[in-house]
């Protein structure tokens, strides 16, 4: 999910001791994934859930960045705290300041690599990215970078960033590898695509499913829509307000709630409040339990104005859920008219006539919940999966072959 809130625990991460298992390699690896910073997010829960894989098959990984609520030195002991949000573009406008941070940074990191015997840095986004290629200037370690989406003036600086200092560019969905490589300007040999895994749904009663969409649904609902999301100017939050203005002035009997939080988190009741549509969009705030409310819905919304490829998507799948979302990064490479319908970014009017015309067609939404169902079960979306991809895309590159057939 890519914001719920909670804490790392609440995920089932927090394991500080690296638990040595079978390997279907020949020896290990010596890893270090590296992030801006672990606040609650998505790009920190793939980074976390692929390193405690890694860590499951018996590979060393350490991981660096801003301490958060899902990691600091206190939850693991392989974990380096170096202050990558001040290098970070959108957290400091001097960037005179921003330079002397990250050459700090890389001082720090480059220590730590050398004593930890680092092999290979998966960074997660530019900064991290740049204060790697510092940190292991002059030294034979492979860099990559995996690129999480970013609004569309940031793809060109995203790609010569990339190409200048990674080995390869891992991007989870095709679209955003051909952007990369046509407006950022990456070489298709640096490319990879990787998509993200999603971790199985958790055992929830029944009973609490239905009392739940009861109380969501109040006495006059009959029908949910659930959008899951972090609150920030990419996620469109502004145009769903608009979206259910419109819906209401057709339809009094379908809810929408919201969970999540983020930045924008204190306007979104003001916005609600102003649109005079309180009674019809619910904001329940964070949620620890992000399943819940998507076991309890008829329709899930993504009105993003740009992703790489929104993992919601697949947990609203793995409930049974038809999706209405905008067409941006790999959502077209997620849903097809058998189990939802894709709309351009901003097209408020689209919006509305996709949510619509799901709601009113009860067979077509049974058809489409069962498609979504039957395709969260495909393997591109088993986290097992995508994890051991990335475990033999770092064996190839550190030329560590894979063991044999009866080794």
């Amino acid at each position: 999910m890519m914001v719920t809130g909670g804490s790392r625990r609440a995920f089932g991460y927090g394991r500080a001791l690296l638990v040595p298992a079978p390997r279907n390699l020949v020896g290990f690896m010596r890893l270090l994934q590296v992030c801006t910073d672990f606040r609650p997010g998505g790009i920190q829960r793939h980074a976390l859930e692929l390193s405690d894989s890694l860590r499951s098959n018996g590979h060393q990984v350490f991981l660096s960045g801003s301490p958060g609520a899902w990691m600091d030195e206190a939850k693991d002991g392989y974990f380096l705290p170096v202050d990558l949000n001040r290098v970070a573009a959108d957290n400091s406008g001097n960037i005179l300041v921003r330079i002397l941070h990250a050459v700090s940074a890389a001082y720090t990191l480059r220590r730590f690599i050398r004593q930890n015997s680092i092999e290979l840095v998966h960074a997660h986004e530019t900064a991290p990215l740049l204060v790697a290629k510092l940190a292991t200037f002059g030294k034979n370690i492979p860099l990559l970078v995996t690129y999480h989406g970013s609004s569309p003036e940031r793809v060109k600086s995203f790609g010569m960033v990339s190409q200048f200092a990674a080995r390869y560019v891992i991007t989870p969905s095709r679209r955003c590898a051909d952007e990369l490589n046509a407006q950022g300007g990456v070489s298709r040999e640096k490319l990879k695509v990787i998509g993200l895994g999603v971790q199985p749904p958790p055992e929830i009663s029944r009973q609490r499913i239905e009392n739940h969409r009861e109380n969501l649904l109040g006495p006059h609902g009959q029908l949910l829509v659930v959008i899951v999301a972090r609150l920030a100017y990419q996620k469109g939050i502004d145009i769903l307000v608009q979206v259910v203005e419109k819906i209401v002035q057709q339809r009094q009997d379908i809810r929408f709630v919201l969970v999540g939080h983020g930045p924008l988190e204190n306007k979104i009741e003001g916005w609600i409040k102003k649109a005079g549509i309180e009674s019809f969009l619910r904001y329940d705030g964070v949620t620890t339990e992000p399943y819940l409310y998507l076991q309890a819905a008829d329709l899930f919304l993504l009105t993003s104005r740009w992703e790489a490829l929104p993992i919601t998507i697949a947990e609203a799948f793995q409930s049974g859920l038809p999706v209405v979302a905008t067409d941006t990064g790999g959502v077209s490479e997620l849903v097809s008219p058998s189990v939802g319908y894709v709309n351009a970014v901003g097209d408020i009017d689209g919006l509305v006539a996709s949510i619509l015309e799901v709601c009113s067609d009860e067979k077509l939404r049974k058809s489409m919940s069962e498609n979504a169902e039957k395709l969260s079960r495909e393997e591109r979306f088993s986290l097992p999966h995508v994890h051991q991809i990335f475990e033999h895309t770092y064996a190839e590159i550190l030329g560590i072959p894979p063991v044999k057939s009866g080794d």
